[in-house]
């Protein structure tokens, strides 16, 4: 019996080792797919591509692309004169063999003059077909440089200036999260991000269009490892996006591509309405049906909970449609929104005249509690924990900033300011008053909180026309 049950414990010792070394690597190796009864391969995000390079070897893209792969960026260059040496083959095969879409992308090396390594990245693509944004590559990985910090950010700065100059192309950043904290936070809100992050959706105080949320990922049609990525949107916007790159016009494609970016950062939810325009709706809320709406909330404050709307029981003139309306006197009131020209505006003074301007130009305008103004923190004017929300500026972006929890006043304050918002403004956010809604990249609408009572008055609306 005992040499049995020492026997026995010899074979269990190893399958218990082999158990916990299974559950750790899928733990730390989790694959984001999985095959059907089919056999076909489902991913777990539907906006899924690869990116690849010599280090994936060859691949059969027609077979990748029946595998419900959607995009291809592919290594073009490193540093000022390194080639993949596979690049001109997976161009030509996957441009052969599939429509999907294809984007280059540089490896930038900190040691070496950025602006040569823009010369070189352009000189190799620029004959050849693309449909993706140009990327810049900027990880400490593989990347040795005896340069401080601030000496490597004026290096991607030299690249992408001189990049910009001569594609007339934007860059898209690629990084991970250790270089975007070291690298580009604050520094670059004007070029589009593509984010590394393995262990979950990245929490970073910038929005993103593609998360590469995987590494080594192994198919039958790839001889090497791929990394997987998704973009955050749908396939139609996909391929608008990919329209308007080829016509070199980026900004109006991320505008016309995307109802809305997203961003979590700070005990904050941000939402950046990707709008044509923006009009201050009065009397009725717009409802899901009006397809331009991506995205509506309560503005101003609402007096008396009134059975027929009046436009004088909104808190402060207003103007809604192109037309001035006389609100009541609101002493909270310290600050206004207006918008006219395709401009937003925050204000502290000489806020009739802008209420007036904004009529004349057709725009749209509303009053409400300063909290931000210039950089500067106004002074405090509540104290209770609630579920607060904020109109804001951040890097010239207009966006809505919500709390993620029911927090004190002064918190939320501190939270806006650590996400380095420039203007905010109060919206109202007592119960009932919070209902809102948006239209997700995939045409959902998705509501922020129930709707309680039918005695609000006035709705911040954006819209895509």
């Amino acid at each position: 019996m005992k040499k049995t049950h020492r026997r026995f414990l010899q074979f269990l010792f190893p399958l218990i080792l082999l158990l916990v070394i299974a559950g750790v690597s899928y733990y730390f190796i989790r694959k984001h797919f999985h095959q059907n009864l089919k056999g076909d391969v489902v991913f777990e995000h539907p906006m899924t591509g690869i990116d690849i390079s010599s280090y994936t070897g060859t691949v059969d893209f027609r077979r990748a692309s029946e595998d419900s792969i959607r995009f291809v960026y592919m290594r073009a260059t490193m540093g000022v004169d390194g080639i993949d040496t596979l690049m001109p083959r997976h161009h030509r095969e996957v441009t052969l063999q599939t429509d999907l879409p294809v984007g280059f992308y540089h490896f930038l090396r900190f040691n070496e003059d950025g602006s040569r390594q823009a010369d070189h990245f352009f000189e190799v693509i620029r004959s050849k077909s693309y449909d993706l944004m140009p990327v810049v590559d900027v990880e400490d990985w593989n990347n040795p440089s005896d340069k401080s910090t601030q000496q490597r950010i004026q290096v991607i700065k030299d690249f992408i200036r001189r990049f910009e100059a001569i594609s007339k192309n934007k860059v898209m950043i690629y990084t991970n999260l250790d270089g975007y904290r070291k690298y580009i936070q604050n520094k670059f809100s004007k070029n589009p991000l593509w984010i590394c992050s393995l262990n979950g959706q990245p929490n970073i105080g910038q929005p993103y269009l593609f998360w590469q949320y995987q590494h080594n990922a192994r198919f039958p049609w790839a001889k090497g490892d791929v990394d997987l990525n998704t973009f955050h949107g749908t396939e139609q916007m996909l391929a608008f996006l990919t329209v308007m790159v080829q016509s070199r016009n980026i900004d109006t494609a991320l505008r016309r591509t995307l109802n809305i970016l997203c961003d979590t950062a700070n005990g904050l939810n941000v939402f950046y309405p990707q709008y044509d325009c923006i009009d201050l709706v009065c009397g009725t809320m717009p409802t899901a049906e009006d397809s331009n709406v991506i995205f509506c909330a309560e503005a101003a404050f609402t007096g008396e909970e009134l059975r027929v709307f009046q436009h004088q029981n909104i808190a402060g003139d207003h103007v809604s449609g192109g037309t001035f309306y006389k609100g009541y006197v609101c002493d909270k009131n310290t600050g206004c929104f207006v918008w006219y020209d395709r401009q937003p505006h925050f204000l502290t003074a000489n806020i009739d005249n802008a209420m007036q301007l904004a009529a004349r130009r057709g725009g749209m305008g509303f009053c409400q509690v300063c909290i931000i103004h210039k950089g500067k923190t106004r002074p405090l004017w509540r104290k209770n924990d609630n579920y607060y929300r904020a109109l804001c500026l951040k890097d010239g972006k207009v966006c809505i900033a919500d709390s993620q929890e029911k927090i004190p006043y002064a918190q939320f304050v501190k939270q806006l300011e650590k996400y380095g918002v420039q203007e905010a403004l109060y919206m109202d956010m007592g119960p009932g008053w919070n209902h809102s809604w948006y239209r997700d990249n995939h045409n959902h609408v998705h509501e922020l909180f129930p709707h309680t009572h039918n005695f609000t008055t006035n709705w911040i609306v954006f819209k895509k026309m």
